[in-house]
């Protein structure tokens, strides 16, 4: 039976996940992708043109992946509520063990604690969206406009309260911190996050508006 260039195509998407995960984008190297797609060597510069545009065709994957799997909420509507769901579907992004997102978190990690020059293009690809949504939310909440200084440091604080739980789960796991691994602990995780963050915000919000 003749196998399909879409099949191989999608096997070698998925040992480049798997490879870039592991070792990062400078140390994997298209022998390695090719054999555990048990595919000819050529096959990568056939089907993507080369490494750089693999991993592009990969983030272009994952962009839409995540978005069907753990979609962000929209900007209108209750600020708060939409709040609470950002994070819950940041949450479902970043702190995944296995399933079809466990790939990308790997990827991510990977990337934060080695950035290379595929960094770029997951920040335009998929970081850049989830912050200019976030950022519409807050300043929603905080009546100002999406560039003020008070906004874009609200912002920042949340999205780092959900990244610590992947750049930090080494540190986290060996403090004795357990990483949430049902949907239930996922969901108290959220509460908790944008119970806490919503407090700061309108604490912020209201002494920063004092004479």
């Amino acid at each position: 039976m003749t196998e399909e260039p879409a099949d191989t195509r999608e096997r070698l998407l998925d040992a480049a996940a798997q490879e870039f995960g592991e070792t990062g984008f400078k140390r994997t190297t298209i022998s390695r992708i090719c054999a555990r797609a048990g595919a000819n060597i050529a096959a990568v510069n056939y089907h993507f043109g080369g490494k750089e545009r693999l991993y592009r065709a990969l983030a272009e994957r994952a962009h839409a992946l995540v978005e069907r799997l753990s979609p962000l909420p929209a900007e209108d509507g209750d600020p708060e509520q939409r709040l609470r769901e950002f994070v819950r579907a940041l949450l479902g992004r970043i702190v995944v063990h296995e399933g079809p997102l466990a790939w990308l978190a790997r990827m991510w990690s990977r990337e934060l604690a080695e950035p290379g020059p595929m960094m770029d293009l997951l920040v335009e690809l998929v970081i850049r969206p989830q912050h200019r949504r976030l950022r519409g939310i807050v300043a929603r909440l905080i009546g100002r406009p999406p560039e003020d200084p008070l906004v874009d440091r609200c912002t920042a604080s949340v999205i780092g309260q959900c990244m610590i739980w992947l750049a930090g789960r080494p540190v986290l796991e060996r403090l004795g911190r357990a990483v949430p691994r049902t949907p239930e602990e996922l969901d108290a995780l959220a509460a908790h996050i944008a119970r806490f963050s919503l407090g700061g915000i309108r604490a912020l919000a209201a002494e920063d508006g004092r004479p």
